[in-house]
């Protein structure tokens, strides 16, 4: 699990590094003075993300210099941890880092990183540096391994949670699509999702019809199988195995990016040891390093077992206070605003939720950010540098920059009218702007260009063109509105 986890958050860091400036730097599409007023909007913002609480060391300055260094200390913290060294503190220091790093964009998060945040809370807890880590070498040389407490606890907690986590995937699938047979359907058929094995198979409605169900009843009834008191080894192999077939079948499929390798990487955490042994993985018993004597329960231990009982509970009731509202009848009463905001730091959402709930709902389409002079002598595609096209591109993601970007401008498009998302019209139109001037052209238009859903083995309508925001550069920095979308 320390291993698969440290690989794909690494592998996303270096992902964000390609946009390390539109990202971070000072001339990102979020400056920081932005970041921080967002800061100050909690109740707007929940609205919009289902990302932790907006606490930023990426917000304290917009230099370069400091962007920096913190996604230096970020790539530093997250290798230690997958090569475990100090495994327990470099998942702590990932953690804060991490989730510094998600809050000072959360437009541009993803169901992936609520995975990465809940991987490395974990991981402050369990003992996922006894194997295959540096740790382990040192301790078979002589240094004495550190007693954290409540071994036992904590992996019971872990597994429980993920249990729970695992199966509201299913349980919350109550949209209209999947009752319809078609929730895999509608899915598949959105180019902005299916990768080129997926589109073949969207014309053989058998098939899907029976994915639809094996996905529905996999998702719900298969994590039950993690909690079998009889032979639960066993049993647990069994539900952990075929639900990491389903995850892989999904990333076949679907462009999940690394949501789906790290939610292989959380089940992989809880196989027991019935299948190591099985694959002949686990070490002979002589090769097994003794471990150290039990100590009686001190205060610091008892303390951080209540901490993690707390989180484990605010992640709980979070979990239920967000999907309840998608069971008929079900009330829910309030949080209390302190335990709002802490719960909002410290929980993940559930990902498969984000996807699957309502799939007729997904957005289908491409983005073109457009630069063009006055004059009519230029005009660009600021995303690919190319001549100015409204042509279907082959992959819908690439044309708009990468995942981050489609997801952010639909995700800017889809929120609710009002202040914050004109303050967030204007911050876009900011940054094309600066890229616009850059190239000698004055103006900007953010089109996108949505594709209609349609019922199976029926015509797809055409794109139909949504202009998010036009503005006209007057300088570097200032920009003057002809006309937003609300």
């Amino acid at each position: 699990m320390r291993i698969g986890a440290g690989f794909f958050i690494l592998w996303d860091l270096i992902l964000r590094l390609s946009d390390f400036s539109a990202h971070f730097g000072p001339q990102a599409v979020f400056s920081v003075e932005f970041a921080r007023q967002l800061e100050q909007l909690p109740r707007q913002v929940v609205a919009l993300t289902s990302s932790s609480a907006l606490m930023s060391l990426h917000t304290l300055s917009g230099s370069a210099l400091w962007q920096g260094l913190l996604f230096a200390l970020t790539f530093v913290a997250v290798t230690s941890y997958a090569i475990g060294y100090k495994t327990r503190l470099s998942a702590f220091v990932s953690l804060i880092l991490i989730m510094s790093m998600h809050n000072r964009n959360i437009m541009m998060l993803y169901p992936g990183d609520d995975f990465s945040r809940l991987v490395l809370f974990f991981s402050c807890f369990l003992p996922v540096g006894q194997v295959w880590s540096i740790d382990s070498q040192r301790r078979v040389t002589g240094r004495p391994a550190t007693d954290f407490g409540f071994p036992a606890f904590y992996a019971a907690a872990y597994i429980l949670f993920i249990s729970w986590y695992f199966s509201i995937a299913g349980f919350t699938k109550l949209g209209s699509s999947w009752k319809e047979g078609l929730g895999v359907y509608y899915l598949i058929s959105r180019e902005s999702w299916t990768t080129g094995l997926g589109g073949p198979i969207v014309s053989r409605l058998w098939l899907l019809h029976f994915l639809n169900e094996v996905t529905w009843y996999g998702e719900s009834l298969l994590p039950i199988l993690f909690l079998l008191p009889w032979r639960n080894q066993l049993f647990r192999t069994i539900g952990i195995v075929l639900y990491v077939v389903m995850l892989i079948c999904f990333r076949v499929f679907i462009a999940t990016y690394h949501v789906s390798q790290l939610g292989i990487v959380l089940l992989i955490g809880a196989l027991p040891a019935y299948f190591w042994t099985l694959v002949r993985v686990a070490p002979p018993a002589e090769e097994v390093v003794p471990r150290a004597a039990a100590t009686a329960p001190t205060w610091a231990r008892r303390g951080r077992a209540g901490f993690f009982a707390a989180m484990m509970l605010l992640h709980s009731w979070s979990e239920w206070h967000r999907v309840s509202f998608l069971i008929p009848g079900m009330m829910t009463p309030p949080f209390p605003e302190p335990i709002r905001k802490l719960a909002l730091f410290v929980y993940a959402s559930n990902p498969w939720r984000v996807y699957f709930v309502e799939t007729k709902k997904l957005q289908d389409g491409w983005i073109v950010p457009r630069g063009y002079s006055s004059d009519g002598k230029r005009d660009l595609n600021l995303a690919t540098g190319e001549p100015f096209s409204l042509t279907k591109p082959k992959d819908f993601v690439v044309a708009s920059g990468g995942f981050r970007w489609w997801r952010f401008y639909y995700r800017v498009y889809a929120y609710k009218p009002g202040e914050v998302r004109h303050r967030m019209i204007d911050q876009i139109a900011d940054y094309h702007c600066r890229r616009a001037l850059q190239q000698g052209l004055d103006a900007v238009e953010i089109i996108l260009m949505e594709l209609p859903g349609a019922p199976p083995l029926q015509p797809r309508p055409g794109p139909v063109k949504k202009v998010l925001a036009t503005r006209q550069c007057l300088s570097a920095g200032a920009v003057a509105p002809l006309g937003a979308l609300n």
